[in-house]
C-alpha cells in the first residue's frame, strides 16, 4: 500500500417532500500508486466505480436478474468477454 484517499459523500434525496438534511458517507480507497493529487484521486475512484457499476453490476442486476448462486460463474465470464472480445457488445 503506498496510499490511502479519503472520500466524503454528500447526498440529498431529489423525492417531494424529502428533508433538505444531506447523508454522509465516507469511503477509504488503499492504492498501490504514489499519492498526487485529490483530483486524479478523485477521477480513479469515480473510475472504477463508474466501470464497476456500468459494467458489471448492471449487467449482473438488470440482465441476468443475479440473486447469488452464478455470481462468480457469471463475474468471469464477464471479465473473459472484457479480456478477449471487448468489441462484442
Amino acid at each position: 500500500m503506498r496510499s490511502l484517499a479519503v472520500v466524503t459523500k454528500h447526498t440529498w434525496s431529489t423525492s417531494p417532500g424529502a428533508s433538505n438534511e444531506s447523508e454522509v458517507t465516507v469511503s477509504h480507497y488503499l492504492g498501490s500508486l504514489i499519492p498526487q493529487s485529490a483530483a486524479r484521486s478523485a477521477r480513479l475512484v469515480r473510475g472504477h466505480w463508474g466501470g464497476c457499476e456500468i459494467r458489471n453490476h448492471w449487467v449482473r442486476d438488470v440482465l441476468f436478474k443475479e440473486d447469488g448462486n452464478l455470481a462468480v460463474m457469471r463475474c468471469a465470464v464477464i471479465a473473459l468477454k472484457t479480456r478477449h472480445a471487448s468489441h462484442l457488445s
